[in-house]
C-alpha cells in the first residue's frame, strides 16, 4: 500500500497502512473494551459506543457475499469485483423471528452514507468498534480501510464490537445498567417485551421489526425532541435495533453529547423475547435458545 503524506494538512504522516497494519495485529479484547467504557461512566465522561459486527461491516464496506478467513485479507479492488452488495438478514425461509432487515447498495445509498458517518466520526469519546481478528479478519480489514481513508486522525486502537459476548462482561454490564435504573432509555425492536427488564426505564422507543432503516427513520427526530424537552443529561441510552442502532446513536451523540450511548446489540434479548436467537447467549446461560430447526415454528 502506498505511502501518503499530508492528508491535506501539510504534516508528514506515517505510511497509510500503519493504522490498518497495527489494528490487524493488535486486538483490544472484550473485557478491555468494557473497562474503557465503564471507566468513563465512573468518571462521568459521556461517550458513544457503536458496533460494526459482520452485517454492519459488510454494509458499510459494501462487501457482497461472506468473505471470511483468519489468514486472508481482501484489497478494496477485490471487493468491488464481487458485484453489487445485497444483504438479506431474515433467516432461511424467513425464520429469523425479529430484527429482519435487507440492504441493497443502490436502494439504500442514504443509509449507507449515514452508516459510514457513524464509522468515521472523530471524537476521543466516540467509539466505532470492529469485529475481532480471529474469526472476522476480512470484515475488520475492510472497515479499517474505510476509517484510514476517511478520517483525519483515526484512533490509535479500536475497541471490540464483540464486547457483550463475554460472560463476565455481560453480567457486569447488566449490573451497571441496574445502577442507572430510572435513567435508562431504550431503542428496541417493536416485537420486544418491555416489562421484563431488571431495571426501570425513563423512555422506550420502538422501531420496525422489518427494515427499521427504511421504516423508522422518524424515530431519530422523536428521540431528539424528547431529549430536549426532558433536558435529559447523564443518562444511559441503549440501542437494540440492528444496524439502525449505529445511525440512531451517532445522530443522538452529535445533537446531545451529554449522555452515555451504548450499542447493546443482542445483549437484552433474554428479556425482550421468548427465545434468544444467538448461540453466544445460550453459552452465557439463557436456556431458551431458538435453535435454527425451530425457527418459524410456534
Amino acid at each position: 500500500m502506498e505511502t501518503v503524506t499530508g492528508r491535506g494538512n501539510g504534516d508528514n504522516m506515517k505510511s497509510k497502512s500503519d493504522f490498518v497494519r497495527y489494528n490487524m495485529n493488535e486486538y483490544i479484547g472484550e473485557m478491555e473494551t468494557w473497562n474503557v467504557l465503564k471507566g468513563k461512566m465512573e468518571k462521568s465522561i459521556p461517550f458513544c459506543y457503536v458496533r460494526f459486527n459482520e452485517g454492519e461491516s459488510r454494509l458499510v464496506a459494501n462487501i457482497n457475499g461472506t468473505p471470511r478467513g483468519r489468514g486472508s485479507t481482501m484489497e478494496p479492488e477485490e471487493v468491488r469485483q464481487l458485484g453489487e452488495c445485497s444483504i438479506n438478514k431474515v433467516g432461511k425461509r424467513g425464520g429469523r423471528p425479529y430484527g429482519q432487515w435487507n440492504y441493497n447498495q443502490q436502494e439504500d445509498k442514504e443509509f449507507h452514507n449515514l452508516m459510514l458517518e457513524s464509522l468515521v466520526e472523530e471524537h476521543p469519546d466516540y467509539h466505532a468498534s470492529l469485529c475481532n481478528i480471529r474469526t472476522f479478519s476480512n470484515y475488520r480489514y475492510q472497515t479499517l480501510i474505510q476509517m484510514d481513508d476517511k478520517m483525519t486522525s483515526p484512533p490509535s486502537q479500536v475497541l471490540s464490537a464483540h464486547m457483550p459476548h463475554d460472560k463476565n462482561v455481560h453480567n457486569d454490564f447488566l449490573e451497571t445498567i441496574k445502577q442507572y435504573s430510572g435513567k435508562v432509555n431504550l431503542v428496541i425492536n417493536e416485537t420486544g417485551k418491555t416489562d421484563n427488564f431488571p431495571f426501570k426505564c425513563n423512555n422506550i422507543w420502538t422501531v420496525s421489526n422489518h427494515d427499521a432503516h427504511r421504516n423508522s427513520m422518524g424515530v431519530i427526530d422523536d428521540i431528539k425532541k424528547e431529549i430536549e424537552q426532558q433536558n435529559i443529561q447523564n443518562e444511559l441510552f441503549l440501542g437494540c435495533a440492528g444496524p439502525f442502532t449505529n445511525v440512531v446513536l451517532h445522530q443522538l451523540w452529535k445533537s446531545s453529547p451529554t449522555n452515555y450511548y451504548i450499542d447493546a446489540g443482542s445483549t437484552l434479548d433474554g428479556f425482550l423475547f421468548d427465545h434468544v436467537a444467538r448461540g453466544w447467549l445460550e453459552k452465557i446461560g439463557y436456556s431458551h435458545y431458538l435453535r435454527p430447526k425451530l425457527r418459524g415454528k410456534k
